[in-house]
């Protein structure tokens, strides 16, 4: 059985962390405007908090979620909910791809 063809990107592991990061954006959303903690995360996610924490920085990085002030662990949409797009989530999670370098200017 062809694996690539079971993944809408071609690549598991950049479909898995997509399919990661639209389930933790979504349920910050159903959830807006209140906080959702780490563990509620780890609940509706069923992955781990490290991971969750890993992926939830990136996200902060490309402003589509950040900390809340009022909850200890807890993450809240950077906009309102209508501002994400699926094209924001697909630029983060490919932008953070390990192995994956910033293009440099050639010299001359």
């Amino acid at each position: 059985m062809d694996l690539d063809g079971d993944y809408i990107l071609g690549n598991g592991a950049l479909h898995d962390r997509f399919r990661l990061a639209t389930a933790i954006l979504g349920a910050l959303v159903s959830n807006a405007p209140r906080p959702m903690s780490m563990s509620q995360l780890e609940d509706h996610t069923g992955r781990p908090a490290k991971e969750l924490v890993k992926l939830c920085g990136n996200l902060w990085r490309a402003l589509l979620m950040r900390p809340d002030a009022s909850l200890h662990d807890g993450w809240v949409l950077a906009g309102p909910p209508n501002a994400v797009t699926l094209e924001d989530v697909f630029r983060c999670v490919l932008d953070t791809q390990p192995g994956r370098r910033k293009a440099t200017t050639a010299k001359a």
